[in-house]
């Protein structure tokens, strides 16, 4: 069986159940969701489609800006972050070379 579930013991210390253990886990969870699911109102089960404001067409255009703007922040974010580690490994591993002083220098 590939699951491989880990919980915390006793002591705090994470270990392995067993794999049928998980299986049964599974099996019960997967039966509670099939009987939420048949639980509901046959009206709140049949769909009418999406409302007036979801078919517009300005919505996939401002989805779509929405999604780049955040790639975009999420990029310079890490490049930022990437920069700052760079240059406190080259301060940290050659305190006294040139290259950290160049970049002491330059950050003054």
């Amino acid at each position: 069986c590939a699951l491989n579930l880990l919980v915390l013991g006793p002591t705090s210390r994470l270990k392995r159940i067993s794999p049928w253990l998980a299986l049964g886990i599974t099996i019960l969870l997967g039966g509670v969701l099939l009987f939420v699911d048949s639980a509901l109102p046959v009206a709140m089960q049949q769909s009418n489609g999406p409302p007036q404001s979801l078919r517009a067409p300005w919505l996939s255009v401002h989805v779509s800006m929405m999604i780049v703007s955040y790639a975009f922040l999420t990029t310079g974010s890490l490049a930022v972050l990437g920069g700052i580690y760079a240059i406190r490994y080259v301060l940290k591993t050659r305190p006294n070379s040139s290259e950290s002083t160049k970049v002491f220098n330059f950050l003054n």
